[in-house]
């Protein structure tokens, strides 16, 4: 009787000690559960709000957009009517705007998007190289009754690298190179670039055959380096059209002169177009025919180079650039429009993070 009195404790201390094992491991259990429960919870919160910050940042770039269209047609509008200038001191174009939203913040900016070169006008519309009507301008041979040769594209896109340091024969195959890009066939031309020489790259690609989107895609063309494109993007756009869109002669600063000297073909130096816009007058020329007359841009007797239609008084498109900020995310926005006779196209739109 004494020996089986002395085990009865021991046997009840173990069961103690199994039930303690097992219940620090429901504890345990029960912890790694809420943990989880806890971090998918945390997931789903953080979900939640970006996809409301989302949907704000979505319904501000709409408003922007908005607010630009309805901007820049009242301005398309009431300058048809009196038959206003579009120029620098204009408050549309000013300085950027902010904008009033109930969540984040807005602000935009407006931009003469004619301001550049359209490198999509270097397009030749015929299949050979060389065979364009260009050529016959080049040589002089205008069909529009106007005195002088007119300013191909060709020969303002010369004028224009050459007076920001890039030489003569780099702009010749500059010239080639994009026409080769912008073609539909794969038979390339003098100093150009087809399928045949992209396709055999380590990272190997074809070219766009048709008008280029963003002025970026120059940097996949062949010639085309880091230090070229950073010189070449400030003065060249892609338009979605082939043609040139005039200057609007009151919109240039001063950083702009090459785009002067490229419409007028050469004729003005870097020097000398500086010094035409820093002329402009308070509120802008109010003709062309004003601005033509400048001592600067009288005709030369010995080549009588016309360029008259390479200038304006009114920009035909209208560069959009908007940042919607929300819980520290910025969006950028980026809109082009075509404001010609008074009515208001979007051309083009990009949304997305902000550099």
């Amino acid at each position: 009787m004494t020996q089986c009195s002395s085990q009865a404790p021991d046997s009840s201390a173990g069961e103690r000690g199994a039930a303690l094992i097992i219940v620090l491991l429901l504890v345990a259990s029960l912890s790694f559960i809420i943990v989880a429960m806890t971090d998918r919870l945390s997931i789903s919160v953080r979900r939640t709000g970006a996809v409301a910050v989302r949907d704000v940042l979505i319904w501000q770039t709409v408003g922007l957009e908005a607010f630009a269209r309805q901007a820049i047609g009242e301005l398309a509008r009431s300058s048809e009517e009196v038959r206003s200038v579009y120029s620098l001191e204009n408050p549309l174009f000013r300085a950027p705007v902010a904008l009033p939203v109930n969540r984040g913040e807005g602000e935009i900016q407006f931009s003469d998007g004619g301001r550049c070169f359209n490198v999509n006008s270097l397009a030749t519309t015929s299949s050979g190289p060389g065979q364009s009507g260009e050529r016959d301008v080049d040589q002089g041979q205008t069909g529009d009754g106007q005195t002088g040769t007119t300013v191909s594209p060709a020969q303002e896109f010369r004028a224009l690298v050459t007076s920001i340091g890039l030489g003569a024969p780099e702009a010749e195959r500059l010239i080639a190179v994009v026409r080769d890009w912008v073609d539909a066939d794969t038979i390339q031309g003098v100093g150009g670039a087809e399928d045949n020489l992209y396709t055999l790259l380590p990272t190997p690609y074809r070219t766009g055959g048709q008008r280029l989107a963003e002025i970026s895609e120059l940097r996949a063309m062949d010639g085309v380096n880091a230090e070229t494109y950073s010189a070449l993007k400030l003065i060249l756009c892609a338009l979605p059209t082939n043609e040139r869109p005039s200057l609007n002669i009151n919109m240039l600063r001063p950083q702009d002169a090459p785009l002067l000297v490229g419409a007028t073909g050469g004729r003005l130096s870097a020097a000398a177009a500086t010094d035409v816009i820093a002329s402009r007058p308070p509120g802008g020329w109010k003709t062309v025919g004003e601005f033509l007359a400048l001592p600067a841009l009288q005709p030369d007797p010995e080549d009588q180079v016309n360029f008259s239609d390479r200038f304006d008084i009114r920009s035909t498109f209208i560069d959009v650039r908007g940042t919607a900020s929300a819980e520290a995310i910025d969006i950028d926005v980026r809109l082009l429009f075509n404001a010609e006779g008074g009515n208001v196209r979007l051309l083009r739109r990009r949304i997305g993070e902000a550099a």
